[in-house]
């Protein structure tokens, strides 16, 4: 858990601080210096040069901005859905709880990034788009698993005695039922960030995401692919940041849900 938190704190760190720590921030934008063009790693360039003469470990850094909005904001929008609708089919349940859930089903029953991909084909390939298609490929596991919290906590007597109070459905969800979900869906929140960037630049890596010149990590590999036998350090070097960003996140996410799982708990006290 210590490792992948401060894996998570120093990419944010690094984005937050792009534009200070970018030695070539221009490289970023859109920058061509056909002079220096596919130079190998150097003090000068410590990730090498690209096809066009733009500095690698620049475009690596103005990323990891990219990603980490990409990460968060898609989160956000992929709970916001997930929630709600989970928090209003375990709460109120009959007919609207069936309905939803066949639709979850629905959009369970198709692989996450071929449903991601078909959504951003129909939408149109943008870095917009991609974060769109991911959000509503992601909300149905967030569905299921607030309602299956919600069913296991509706009929515990707190909740039996605001009924009886007379709470209403709002009152009862968001002053009764939240905060004991919440915390199971902050740790699955840090699990799903890592794989929300990891799936985005898939999408850019097959042309669907980030259009040039964005330094989106998908998009950087992706251009690179074609000189990988001769110029390997163009996709090396994002490729390991992706790598390492997606691990620190699912290390620290393992590492909440051992600390704050009950059931895990007792598992690890030999229960």
């Amino acid at each position: 858990m210590v490792v992948g938190a401060a894996g998570v704190l120093a990419f944010v760190l690094v984005a937050t601080l792009s534009d200070v720590i970018a030695p070539y921030p221009e490289d970023a934008r859109g920058a061509v210096r056909v002079e220096e063009r596919l130079q190998p790693p150097s003090f000068r360039h410590l990730f090498g040069t690209n096809e066009l003469g733009r500095d690698v470990f620049s475009l690596v850094v103005a990323g990891s901005r990219i990603s980490l909005i990409v990460g968060t904001v898609t989160a956000a929008a992929a709970v916001g859905i997930g929630v709600t609708l989970g928090l209003i089919a375990g709460v109120i349940g009959g007919w609207l709880d069936e309905l939803i859930m066949r639709l979850t089903d629905l959009f369970l029953s198709f692989p996450l990034l071929l449903l991601a991909m078909a959504i951003t084909m129909s939408l149109g390939p943008s870095l917009t788009n991609a974060m769109i298609a991911v959000a509503i490929s992601w909300w149905p596991s967030y569905c299921r698993l607030v309602r299956g919290e919600v069913l296991s906590i509706r009929e515990r007597p707190f909740i039996e005695s605001a009924r009886a109070i007379g709470a209403g459905w709002v009152r009862l969800i968001s002053k009764h039922v939240l905060p004991n979900v919440i915390g199971v869906v902050l740790v699955n929140i840090t699990l799903d960030i890592g794989l929300i960037i990891l799936t985005t630049s898939s999408l850019s890596f097959l042309g669907l995401g980030a259009q040039p010149p964005t330094p989106e990590w998908g998009l950087i590999i992706a251009t690179g692919r074609v000189q990988f036998l001769t110029q390997w350090w163009i996709v090396t070097f994002p490729g390991m940041v992706l790598f390492f960003v997606v691990l620190s996140f699912n290390l620290l996410g393992d590492g909440l849900r051992e600390r704050f799982d009950p059931k895990l708990r007792y598992q690890r006290k030999g229960g």
